[in-house]
């Protein structure tokens, strides 16, 4: 499991409220019907099949596959630019992930805004 984040603490998130199940199909990512990535120091836990936070969100609690995510971020279409915000093989990875799973949408989620 690839876990994509974007890769700059100083990169500024989006503040909308972001809730819905964490699901893993074809080895990425969803939060609802969306492709999610997530903020720098993100990690995954193999063994409890969770995303964990460290960076800004250090001390949030994981994510597990299956529960229901409440925080915060942003919907991103296929039409908006992620230059600058991910690297050019994360973007890779997020539209292999779109291409897989057939969803249009990405979503940037962190914890705790819900």
């Amino acid at each position: 499991m690839v876990v994509t984040r974007v890769p700059d603490h100083a990169v500024p998130y989006p503040l909308a409220r972001i809730n819905g199940r964490l699901s893993m199909r074809d080895d990425c990512l969803l939060i609802g019907d969306a492709v999610a990535f997530w903020p720098a120091g993100t990690g995954w836990s193999a063994d409890r099949r969770a995303v964990t936070f460290g960076g800004d969100f250090e001390g949030a609690p994981p994510a597990a596959v299956g529960s229901t995510f409440r925080g915060g971020g942003g919907v991103y279409e296929p039409t908006d630019s992620l230059d600058g915000l991910l690297s050019t093989d994360d973007i890779e990875l997020l539209e292999n992930c779109m291409e897989k799973t057939g969803v249009d949408r990405l979503v940037l989620v962190y914890p705790g805004r819900a």
